[in-house]
């Protein structure tokens, strides 16, 4: 009779233990499918670094641009010293309508010398308003220069040549300086006929050059000789005395142009 309780005994006992089995089978089973704990934490560390470096990066970025931005603001200039944008007197025909510009004191001659420049100057061109005249430094440099130019730097020219008994168109004397207004009226007397240059008279045109765009011509006449790292004082302003080419006479030569064969020079003398 005790067999059997035996019996039944150890089916109970091995039946439980496989159940037991088989259960920690099934879990350990669902954990090996688990990832582990670990993992996502990782990921997350791995990426607050990356941002961190990202926002370091952005940071440093932001802190050259601020220091570059404020290296240029403190070397650009506060105050401008440079002259004011003139614009030069209009060929004929044109508005002659322009805001007088404004004068200078001129630098006092080098080595306490007569004279700001001892450059070869040479006034190039015709009477008509036709494009075609030119400063010409030192054999070398040339200048474009307008009709009105021409005819300031022709007048001072000749006023130089006659004062030191030399050869020239006109002959223009008296004084060390001409005023503005004087030479407007040798221009306006050169239109009319009254006053030859070179035996020629001045093509009538239909504009009148005021001293105001005489002054203007004078002041856009030096910018164009300094774009040139020329010095712009051998046209020189008299305190106020009028205006004058501060050069040795005999070193002012002018070239002009009447019909080829028949055109006057005026040449060095130095």
């Amino acid at each position: 009779m005790s067999r059997p309780n035996k019996d039944r005994r150890k089916k109970t006992r091995r039946a439980s233990q496989a159940a037991s089995r088989k259960s920690a089978a099934t879990g350990q089973k669902k954990k090996a499918k688990a990832p582990p704990a670990s993992a996502k934490p990782g990921r997350m560390v791995k990426l607050s670094k990356v941002l961190l470096r990202l926002a370091k990066a952005l940071a440093k970025q932001r802190v050259a641009r601020m220091k570059a931005a404020t290296a240029a603001k403190s070397k650009s200039p506060q105050h401008s010293t440079s002259p004011p944008n003139v614009q030069s007197a209009p060929e004929p025909p044109g508005d002659h309508s322009l805001t007088p510009a404004p004068s200078t004191i001129p630098r006092p001659a080098p080595n306490g010398g007569d004279y700001h420049s001892k450059y070869l100057l040479e006034i190039y061109g015709g009477l008509k308003p036709d494009g075609s005249h030119l400063l010409i430094i030192d054999r070398k440099t040339r200048i474009k220069i307008d009709w009105l130019q021409f005819m300031v730097l022709l007048i001072l020219a000749s006023h130089a040549r006659s004062k030191a008994g030399l050869d020239s168109p006109m002959d223009l004397r008296g004084g060390d300086y001409l005023q503005p207004s004087r030479i407007e009226e040798i221009i306006k007397q050169l239109k009319e006929g009254s006053l030859l240059c070179g035996e020629r008279r001045v093509p009538e045109c239909q504009n009148a050059y005021g001293a105001d765009l005489v002054r203007n011509a004078k002041w856009d006449l030096r910018l164009r000789v300094q774009r040139k790292h020329k010095n712009p004082n051998f046209l020189d302003r008299g305190d106020g005395a009028g205006y004058r080419i501060s050069a040795p006479p005999g070193r002012i030569k002018i070239t002009l142009l009447i019909d080829g064969a028949h055109d006057l020079i005026f040449d060095w003398s130095e």
